[in-house]
């Protein structure tokens, strides 16, 4: 069965647009297709998601109907597939009745790799790095396909707005998909025994088994990862002898590019970029121009300063969602100027790994924190504020936060805002929290 066969007559819901209207390129997909009906549900009122809407109600092709401010089980039990925004989770309550009545539930990511031809897959895992990681390496894939005359690599990427199904009208046999494979997908790709052909991998996934993946790979399939995790990942299952693992580290970071201003974990995921190039025999110069322009879009994805208020200045780093990002977050900033003139802003969801590395350097790198609401925040509120030398504040809200780490900063100190912790509740992603962040400080006088 093609694509195109599996949508005929279905009555199809996608159930949330996603944070910023991630999941719109996909509905303006399945308007194309041959489904019966379509229909849209999102827990936010209308007025949140307005500015998503637009292109999706001018549309010639399949009318959608929309719902919002609540989603019921009996309603979507009318349909035949349910289509997830990667933000909604399966055990939410009104998916019950779904699960009950044996009706189909996917996530888009997923459900384009299953009805996909025979591609090649590169997948970005890990619980940090990721972004920097398709930046580098989908502009590198790109300039060197292009110069090889060959087609173009395809990108899905659950946190863009390009879409994930919407691949689906471009993908032929043999087409080189790169794609994005978040902690929280994991168990997704497991249930259908996938693996990518290439997994590259520069920080372990924050899962009960990071490599369960690797199972399905064979002996053509690359495993692209540092020394640390090639060596945890033999240790874990050393009778797995399908995966071909190719090592690397910061220190291989080619000398003679050290004129680009990267920070040591940029410079191990830029190295993850160059082996995996090499298995495709992409010339360096590409990656380089590509590590190149990555830099000098200072890290999208990644730190960025944002203002300076007051003589203050204030930098986002709203994507971290491990300690190990607000480290390297920490590290990297202590080296533009007194290294106690940092106040962290931090806090979030429960994210389950070990947070003394992160204890540690805050008492060695900052000189405040400031705590945001959230579960993980509760666990962590009494170590933080039993650090030596380490003055350690709550604030209710984001917005909140930035007025606190501001009346308690003087000219020259630096405000970095780096969760350490996920996305939940009223941030329903890291960007949104992100966004909330940036536009808090910009509203600073």
């Amino acid at each position: 069965m093609n694509y195109a066969d599996f949508w005929k007559g279905k009555r199809v819901a996608v159930v949330g647009l996603g944070p910023r209207g991630e999941m719109r390129a996909d509905i303006r997909f399945l308007q194309k297709t041959g489904i019966q009906s379509l229909a849209v549900y999102d827990m936010r009122g209308k007025a949140a998601v307005r500015p998503f809407l637009v292109d999706l109600t001018v549309s010639k092709d399949k009318p959608v109907e929309f719902s919002f401010g609540s989603v019921s089980g009996n309603n979507l039990s009318q349909h035949d597939l349910i289509i997830l925004s990667p933000d909604i989770p399966r055990s939410v309550s009104f998916l019950k009745e779904i699960k009950d009545r044996s009706i189909q539930i996917e996530y888009p990511d997923v459900l384009a790799l299953k009805l996909a031809p025979a591609i090649t897959v590169v997948g970005v895992m890990g619980s940090c790095g990721k972004t920097a990681i398709i930046n580098m390496l989908s502009n590198t894939l790109k300039k060197g396909f292009n110069s090889a005359g060959l087609p173009m690599p395809l990108l899905v990427d659950c946190e863009s707005t390009s879409g994930s199904l919407s691949v689906l009208s471009k993908a032929k046999k043999d087409s080189l998909v790169l794609i994005r494979m978040p902690d929280y997908l994991l168990a997704e790709y497991d249930k259908i025994h996938f693996a990518p052909h290439i997994a590259i991998m520069a920080v372990s996934p924050a899962v009960k088994n990071p490599f369960a993946l690797m199972a399905y790979q064979t002996y053509t399939n690359f495993l692209i990862t540092t020394d640390e995790l090639a060596d945890a990942f033999h240790d874990s299952a050393p009778e797995r002898k399908n995966t071909k693992i190719i090592r690397t580290s910061a220190s291989r970071f080619p000398s003679e590019w050290h004129s680009i201003t990267l920070n040591q974990y940029e410079r191990e995921d830029a190295a993850l970029v160059l082996e995996t190039a090499s298995l495709f025999k992409i010339d360096r110069s590409f990656v380089k121009n590509a590590i190149e322009e990555y830099a000098a879009k200072k890290n999208v994805g990644g730190m960025r300063f944002v203002k300076k208020s007051k003589g203050v200045l204030f930098y986002d780093d709203s994507l971290s969602d491990r300690p190990e990002a607000t480290v390297a977050a920490l590290r990297f900033l202590s080296g533009n100027g007194d290294p106690g003139a940092i106040t962290l802003i931090m806090g979030g969801a429960t994210v389950d790994t070990d947070y003394e590395l992160l204890l540690t350097a805050i008492s060695q790198y900052a000189r405040q924190v400031v705590l945001v609401p959230g579960s993980g925040t509760v666990s962590l509120r009494k170590k933080i504020a039993a650090l030596e030398g380490i003055k350690s504040f709550s604030a209710p809200s984001i917005e909140a936060a930035v007025k606190l780490a501001r009346s308690e900063s003087h000219a020259g100190d630096r405000v970095l805002y780096s969760p350490a912790l996920a996305a939940a509740g009223y941030d329903r992603s890291r960007p949104e929290r992100g966004e909330r962040f940036v536009k808090a400080v910009r509203g600073l006088w």
